[in-house]
């Protein structure tokens, strides 16, 4: 059951990240969130500073045990790892469930009704825990919920004052199916975050109890721990206060950020309006004098220091400019044939990660999926949103765009443009010429574009390739095992970033 999510176990995030926060001086939004949630019990943050500058004076291996959390007795922590194995399948059943033209909300009743109740459920459960690592993970399912609140309302799910859930059936019966879709269905949705926290809080659980029987396991601060033993990951004189410091600068390194139109940026400042306001003010609870990470999509971070927060906007003053570091020196465009059910959502999530600069949804011939204007429209909305999310997440100093859904002709015609354009195709043979393909793509000038072309589930038609090894775009091998479509482009963005990042490391 340890591995039962396929999820590793609570981070490298450590207790830092809950004691610290940000770089702000104030100590950051996490603790903001902690004092704030009536969810965690009085005292929760007290005894957490006690715990930690305790483990700074004591060599006592016992003492570091019981005040990093095997305080929570067997009984607690056995009831938090049931309770979350159930919100974890309550979670994953929205998120699988259909979400057709035929589908009606009441359908999904039964659903929603067991979601909130394992919610709720888990919630009673963390409120009584004296783990900090625990409590951090309660903390950050909560604001999950925080940042869909609006959507919640409309279908009839209210955050009350204990952050515990409330489900009006009326209200949900009649609620938007888009709406529902959006909250719950398929990656990177509501239902799917909330999963993977409850799969944290599992982990954690599990772990604890196992820490509790005499059992060795990895730590938060990733150092093995037995019940009379523990070892430092650097040597044994290393001290916890050395890697607690790491990770802080870690965090600095790591500060929350956000996109903002070039328009909103003056000389010396810079205004963000919209949804991110609400979630700097409510969900982050940012305060005037804490820093943010700003990039216009440009290519360019600004290093930015809050000046004022109000309902509306929130005004920055930029303190540092600098190119993104986290950007290729060349654009790679995905054109991906649209798969079934939600995949483009993981394609363009998992893309933008490892650095592409576009996303072009193609109608190829062997595609399933079928799309009106009036449903492209609201598909590509959602992709952008979650291409928004992954840039965010991952660092980038670019926003990386998905075009409309363009036809293969129209796709062919972009590509033409391009400096190199490759085509995976799983008749082709010839593993040497595919190596020699990604490595001359790889030697691509600063500024120069490639493209990578990936089929359906049915894949290309031969028409197809064949039209576009005429247009001088390369066919190229993945390996002698057929991949699905989610898998191949990311296999490919993988080798060319892989390679792409190591040359230019060397310049």
């Amino acid at each position: 059951m340890n591995n039962m999510y396929g999820l590793g176990t609570y981070g490298a995030n450590s207790f830092v990240d809950t004691f610290f926060g940000t770089s702000s001086t104030r100590g950051g939004s996490l603790l903001s969130s902690i004092g704030d949630l009536q969810m965690i019990q009085k005292g929760a943050y007290k005894k957490a500073m006690k715990a930690y500058v305790a483990k700074q004076k004591s060599s006592d291996s016992a003492e570091t045990i019981k005040n990093s959390g095997t305080a929570d007795s067997g009984t607690k922590l056995s009831g938090l790892k049931s309770s979350s194995q159930k919100l974890y399948q309550a979670a994953n059943d929205l998120k699988n469930a259909s979400y057709g033209d035929n589908t009606k909300a009441e359908d999904l009743l039964d659903k929603a009704k067991n979601f909130v109740s394992q919610y709720n459920s888990v919630l009673g459960t963390t409120k009584s825990m004296n783990s900090y690592s625990i409590l951090q993970t309660a903390v950050w399912g909560t604001e999950q919920m925080n940042l869909s609140q609006g959507l919640l309302n409309k279908v009839g799910i209210t955050i009350n004052d204990d952050n515990t859930l409330s489900l009006d059936e009326t209200k949900f019966k009649a609620a938007n199916m888009s709406d529902l879709k959006a909250l719950f269905s398929g990656s990177g949705s509501l239902a799917d975050r909330v999963a993977q926290k409850a799969s944290t809080l599992y982990n954690q659980s599990t772990n604890q109890i196992a820490l509790n029987q005499g059992k060795s396991t990895y730590t938060m601060f990733g150092t093995l721990t037995k019940k009379n033993k523990r070892i430092q990951p650097c040597g044994t004189d290393r001290k916890d206060a050395v890697c607690a410091v790491r990770m802080l600068k870690e965090r600095k390194r790591r500060m929350h950020r956000f996109f903002v139109p070039e328009e909103n940026r003056t000389e010396n400042e810079i205004v963000i309006h919209g949804d991110d306001v609400n979630h700097i003010r409510n969900v982050l609870r940012m305060a005037k004098g804490e820093k943010i990470m700003v990039s216009c999509g440009k290519g360019v971070d600004y290093e930015c220091e809050i000046l004022a927060v109000s309902d509306s906007e929130i005004s920055l003053l930029i303190r540092d400019e600098k190119p993104a570091v986290s950007e290729l020196p060349v654009e790679i465009t995905l054109f991906q044939a649209l798969p079934k059910k939600d995949k483009m959502e993981l394609v363009i999530q998992k893309a933008v990660e490892l650095g592409a600069a576009s996303i072009v949804p193609v109608k190829t011939k062997r595609c399933v999926v079928k799309l009106d204007a009036k449903k492209e429209e609201k598909k590509v909305t959602r992709w952008r949103t979650i291409a928004e999310s992954a840039a965010k997440q991952s660092g980038r100093g670019v926003l990386p765009e998905v075009t409309a859904v363009k036809s293969f002709s129209e796709a062919l015609s972009m590509a033409d443009e391009m400096d190199y354009v490759m085509i995976p195709y799983e008749l082709c043979e010839g593993m040497k010429e595919s190596v020699l393909s990604f490595t001359e793509a790889s030697q691509i000038k600063r500024g120069g574009r490639i493209g990578i072309f990936i089929g359906p589930e049915g894949g290309f038609e031969r028409g197809e390739v064949e039209a576009a090894v005429a247009q001088g775009i390369k066919p190229i091998s993945l390996g002698k095992r057929i991949l699905r479509t989610e898998t191949a482009g990311l296999a490919a963005l993988s080798i060319l970033m892989f390679l792409i990042e190591g040359r230019n490391e060397e310049e």
